[in-house]
């Protein structure tokens, strides 16, 4: 795959377009990491104005937002192939808090993070089996907004991630977080079908177990606690999430323009 790296000189035209695409998707940004929780973006406009706060985006911290570093001795156990494969779970609210010199607002989110068994495992294996090492945990995450409880849109805007967003569009109604393999460019999921060769064919397994192991376990994990936090008004909403992906293979075809 050629690098998409550039010697391109932006002019201050287009680093103030790229500024504004940063502050209206930091906001997106914050939601999976795992050691962050606060990003500032300022702006230096001359020596007398000084420096001049733009916005501030911060979340709260819950059990859910530190999954990794609480599971990380079954994680590493796993990774060696030690561990009994089973499903570790957590779910519960984060709150991304959005201030700006126009406004201050807050969106919720449920985040749900869950582990595959079998599936992830069994991809290892092959990579232990190929003498290819690789360090991805066999987790998923997702981040439901939970403001369209009561009125669903059509089209939600999410993202894939890996811990950052990518520039590819969820096809369902909430973001997606995985330890994904990506192509060098990070603009797409690694796939053996336009790249052979028996590690790509590995990268993809491993895409695939994610997708139809560790994803349907954080799925389980929200949407029990959904009915637990709320069983009177999101019915409806539970039954679009789980109408869309009674079968994870449409996720997966949905990804198809996105490989490479």
């Amino acid at each position: 795959t050629p690098s998409q790296l550039t010697n391109q000189i932006f002019l201050h035209d287009d680093i103030v377009t790229l500024q504004d695409l940063l502050l209206q998707e930091v906001s997106q940004s914050l939601i999976f990491l795992q050691n962050v929780t606060c990003i500032e973006v300022y702006e230096r406009s001359s020596a007398a104005v000084g420096i001049k706060r733009l916005i501030t985006v911060s979340k709260n911290e819950c059990h859910t937002t530190k999954f990794i570093q609480i599971n990380q001795r079954y994680f590493t156990k796993y990774l060696q192939l030690t561990a009994r494969p089973e499903v570790v779970s957590s779910s519960d609210t984060v709150s991304i808090f959005i201030e700006s010199q126009a406004e201050k607002s807050r969106q919720d989110f449920l985040l749900s993070y869950a582990s595959g068994a079998e599936s992830c495992f069994n991809v290892l294996q092959n990579f232990k089996t190929s003498s290819t090492h690789i360090s991805f945990l066999p987790i998923c995450g997702i981040a439901i907004p939970l403001q369209h409880l009561d009125h669903i849109p059509r089209e939600p805007i999410c993202h894939i991630y890996t811990f950052l967003p990518l520039p590819i569009r969820s096809p369902l109604p909430f973001n997606i977080n995985g330890y994904f393999s990506l192509s060098d460019s990070r603009k797409n999921l690694s796939d053996a079908t336009t790249n052979k060769g028996r590690y790509l064919d590995l990268l993809t397994e491993w895409n695939l177990a994610l997708i139809n192991d560790a994803l349907p376990n954080a799925l389980i994990s929200a949407l029990v606690r959904l009915i637990k936090s709320s069983p009177s008004h999101s019915n409806d909403y539970i039954t679009s999430l789980w109408s869309t992906t009674t079968s994870t293979e449409f996720l997966w075809k949905s990804f198809p323009e996105h490989l490479a």
